[in-house]
């Protein structure tokens, strides 16, 4: 019989091995002390035991272990980094919704707490990009309201003022820029005082008044109404000044400088 020749018994080339009759034999090459492990009741052959173990592997490398309650700083941020937490708080994303009102100013300051507080949490980019979003369009939400509510105000007012509006309301304006920080103006339009009929009203008296009595408080020395005429006139005769154009400085200017001239009691 050659060694191409079949076996006229088993069928199979002479000095192939053969088929092993009790798949479990294979537990033979494991300790004795583990070979009755259930772990291994689903394994049918040694091929099976090593793409099991490298399933076992390769779901190592990406499942993640809670870290226990004394774990250090530095294990725990490990943790969350693999999670998704960025490597430092200016890594999250704050950069202005497309939805963001364009009058809705962003506040540097309390993004950059928003970012230490969210990488104190150890939240993930995903997660804090959500919270912040969130907030932004709570904030756009009352934007709106403090808009309307300005404008209801601003509206009463001139109705009760009259044709003394516009020189009340530059009193207002001046004598708040005078006596109010940058900071105290946020906390009163966040609040909605800064747009309370009432608040308007006194800070045109008090305006009125340290006007009449210190006009340097407004930044220019005493002015008196021969020199505010005379601003007036230089104004209105320079087609180049920022006033025609629709200036904000330049119109409260105009204002305070008729009110100098026409000093009526507001109502």
């Amino acid at each position: 019989m050659t060694l191409l020749q079949k076996d006229p018994v088993g069928g199979n080339p002479e000095g192939d091995p053969k088929p092993n009759p009790n798949p479990q034999d294979w537990k033979t090459v494991l300790p004795e002390d583990i070979r009755g492990e259930k772990a291994f009741d689903s394994i049918k052959d040694v091929g099976s035991l090593g793409k099991s173990y490298l399933e076992m592997v390769k779901y190592q490398g990406r499942s993640v272990s809670i870290p226990a309650d004394d774990a250090r700083d530095e294990e725990v941020d490990k943790v969350y980094r693999k999670l998704g937490k960025p490597e430092s708080p200016d890594k999250y994303d704050s950069t202005a919704p497309k939805t963001m009102p364009q009058d809705l100013p962003l506040d540097d300051e309390r993004i950059a707490r928003f970012r230490d507080k969210a990488h104190k949490l150890h939240l993930t980019a995903k997660q804090a990009r959500g919270l912040f979003e969130m907030v932004i369009e709570d904030d756009a939400a009352k934007h709106g309201l403090t808009q309307k509510t300005m404008e209801d105000s601003e509206k009463a007012l001139k109705e009760e003022w009259g044709p003394s509006a516009d020189v009340n309301f530059a009193y207002v304006e001046n004598f708040s820029k005078a006596i109010f920080s940058e900071a105290s103006m946020k906390k009163l339009t966040l609040s909605g005082l800064a747009n309370d009929p009432d608040i308007a009203r006194d800070l045109s008296r008090a305006g009125r008044k340290f006007l009449a009595e210190d006009e340097t408080i407004f930044g220019d020395g005493a002015i008196t109404q021969e020199s505010a005429q005379g601003q007036i006139d230089k104004i209105l005769n320079d087609p180049k000044h920022p006033y025609h154009q629709g200036d904000k400085d330049a119109l409260t200017k105009m204002a305070r400088l008729f009110a100098i001239l026409h000093p009526k009691r507001p109502a």
